[in-house]
């Protein structure tokens, strides 16, 4: 969804990415899934999230997150902010929107 780290920074974004295995979840321990991957890009200077991937068994329940950020520009400030139920998929997404935070304030 979005844009990929080559299409941003060949439009000029400041690209920073973060990725999270899925099987780090509760919910894929408690399923048994060992497989997947969330990888988020953004971009440093308007401090929003330009394009996502969700690789893995039931990626469709959780990649709505993303679509909903990328689309309507949701600043990153607002997403790191988000409670995400336990125990789910969408629980993947607190560790990489942390660390584009760090990126975005120079931390990392």
């Amino acid at each position: 969804m979005g844009l990929t780290s080559s299409q941003a920074r060949e439009q000029g974004y400041d690209v920073v990415h973060a990725a999270t295995e899925i099987g780090h979840t509760a919910r894929a321990s408690a399923t048994g899934l060992k497989s997947g991957r969330l990888v988020l890009i953004g971009d440093r200077r308007r401090r929003i999230v330009l394009g996502a991937a969700a690789i893995g068994p039931h990626a469709e329940e959780w990649i709505g997150e993303a679509v909903l950020a990328i689309r309507a520009e949701i600043a990153i400030d607002v997403l790191t902010d988000v409670v995400h139920p336990f125990p789910t998929f969408s629980e993947a997404y607190e560790p990489p929107l942390r660390e584009l935070a760090e990126k975005m304030n120079g931390s990392a």
